[in-house]
């Protein structure tokens, strides 16, 4: 059963995530699974990477990904696990105040990696619009 990506666990679990992983769709079909920092709302996560990247020519040639935030142990674990559809965020005010939260997120990891918290023109914005959102581990056993 598909969960709410706005619920408060989620959003909860999520936030306390440095990385998730990104799956995308690679020119032949296979998955292909990166490490990303990334910045999130109730409404879509938020990534930035090199334009000319396999991610982000995977995402404007097929915009279906998953993105999966995890942790524990044989035990105890804990998932987010999204599918959902990713866009090229346009220049604007929108694109610009997401930049700034994934900045004010990494402060100050990000600065030092482009020389400032402007976003380096080889990047892309992508926003991930989460459709089906799966959890486990993140609720009491009822």
């Amino acid at each position: 059963m598909s969960e709410r990506w706005a619920d408060a666990a989620i959003q909860e679990y999520v936030a306390a995530k440095d990385v998730v992983i990104l799956g995308t769709i690679d020119a032949d079909g296979a998955p292909r699974l990166t490490p990303m920092w990334f910045w999130h709302d109730e409404t879509a996560l938020v990534m930035i990477t090199p334009a000319r990247s396999g991610k982000a020519r995977n995402v404007v040639r097929d915009a279906r990904v998953s993105v999966l935030a995890e942790s524990g142990t044989r035990r105890d674990i804990k998932r987010v696990a999204i599918a959902g559809r990713a866009e090229v965020m346009p220049s604007g005010a929108e694109r610009d105040r997401a930049v700034a939260a994934l900045c004010a997120k990494y402060h100050p990891l990000v600065e030092d990696m482009w020389g400032g918290a402007r976003l380096p023109p080889d990047r892309v914005v992508l926003r991930i619009i989460p459709g089906v959102v799966r959890s486990a581990g993140l609720r009491a056993a009822r």
